[in-house]
């Protein structure tokens, strides 16, 4: 067989085109509507009269989602999506359900993939099928290196779709899919007559439907830094201070000692956020993120795991502008504050780590600066030249714990 090398781009020969189609996967996706949003990873585009699917998809994971359009207002409904892992020559196909406005898997007999799989072969189908874009892919495999097909397989909800419009149920006192203390919550009968907490505005408590759910191995993460059983006050305040004994606990016990699927929910995290719209994956990424940035003894200890971090990092801050952290969080930029708090504890313990950590920090902090105009101060002055007073801007559950003796 010809050896397969991936385009950087569509504008390929007949003899490369033709080794994408029979090598790489295929995705039909029946009975979806013309004129609405279809996208795979970073590629989005409105379907056609005659759209059936995608052809020439690379192997691996990668996000397939859907937004309908009102034709009429243009207005565009909440993003669907779902994650699948290709595999070479593979032939997946979905239908949309038009009733439930919903995708459906599974829903072909047998006979009728076989049908569609004959009409591909024949060639049939070719003006049905968009092409992967592949001027995209290389960015696509930067974002997403880390996810490994087990990981992934871990991570994605049990329905096997991403909603960017939650599903939500009533969180019930017996609930098992939170660790809501309810001991002292106040609460309301709802129409089953299950008791259901109410937030502090008198509302119904509600969560993701534990289905749709992502199941990411660090959630929930603690709002406040762990630390070992025992502990005297000082040392619960030093590790309120320092995340590496927090690190160091999900790596040992959410990730079974690979620190590297750390790297792949983070990931995950980012897709989701992202691409599926969906804001509850953003808070995840955001306090994944907080964790990581918060260490200082593990700074020394895990150069590999930090320098990782930076290189994930950037390609993902590569990918959004200035202006969606202020207008997600509300002006609330935690992002920045995270990465403040990561330079500053770098620059505390410079004569400890090593040159090669030190030199990506500093130029993952020109990056920033030139791109996101998030301003840190300079490094080689005195540490106060990096702070300013940003810490009242830190909400108060995640401030350190200081324990007084």
């Amino acid at each position: 067989m010809d050896e397969i090398k991936i385009p950087s781009d569509n504008n390929f020969d007949q003899k490369t085109a033709r080794l994408l189609v029979e090598n790489y996967a295929t995705l039909i996706v029946d009975q979806f509507p013309e004129g609405s949003e279809f996208g795979i990873d970073l590629f989005i585009n409105y379907t056609g009269k005659n759209f059936l699917g995608l052809k020439m998809i690379p192997p691996g994971l990668h996000f397939v989602h859907f937004s309908l359009v009102n034709n009429q207002t243009r207005s565009v409904a909440p993003r669907i999506g779902f994650f699948h892992y290709f595999q070479s020559k593979e032939f997946y196909s979905v239908r949309w359900n038009s009733q439930q406005e919903d995708i459906d898997f599974n829903v072909h007999s047998d006979e009728q993939r076989k049908r569609f799989h004959e009409n591909f072969n024949q060639g049939y189908l070719d003006n049905q099928l968009g092409a992967y874009q592949f001027d995209s892919y290389q960015t696509w495999v930067t974002l997403t290196d880390f996810i490994t097909e087990s990981l992934f397989l871990k991570m994605n909800p049990e329905c096997g779709k991403i909603y960017s419009a939650s599903n939500l149920v009533y969180k019930t006192l017996n609930t098992t899919a939170t660790t809501t203390d309810t001991a002292n919550s106040e609460s309301i009968e709802s129409k089953n007559h299950r008791h259901c907490p109410v937030d502090h505005q008198g509302l119904p408590d509600m969560i993701i439907s534990p289905e749709c759910a992502i199941r990411f191995p660090s959630a929930p993460l603690p709002k406040h830094f762990l630390y070992p059983e025992g502990s005297r006050p000082t040392e619960i305040t030093e590790h309120s201070l320092d995340s590496s004994y927090t690190l160091e606990f999900l790596i040992r016990e959410k990730h079974q000692t690979n620190q590297f699927d750390l790297f792949g929910e983070l990931q995950f995290a980012f897709i989701v956020f992202l691409f599926g719209h969906q804001y509850e994956s953003f808070e995840h990424w955001e306090q994944l993120i907080r964790v990581i940035c918060s260490c200082r003894k593990a700074l020394i200890e895990k150069l590999e795991f930090f320098l990782t971090f930076i290189r994930v990092l950037y390609f993902e801050l590569k990918q959004i502008d200035q202006q969606i952290f202020a207008d997600i969080v509300t002006n609330e930029n935690r992002i920045y504050y995270s990465l403040q708090t990561f330079f500053l504890n770098i620059h505390s313990m410079k004569n400890m780590i090593q040159p090669n950590l030190l030199e990506r920090v500093e130029n993952f902090r020109k990056f920033l600066s030139k791109t996101l105009r998030w301003n840190f101060g300079k490094q080689n002055n005195n540490q106060e030249d990096l702070q300013d007073d940003d810490d009242e801007n830190i909400p108060e559950d995640e401030k350190p714990v200081v324990v007084l003796m």
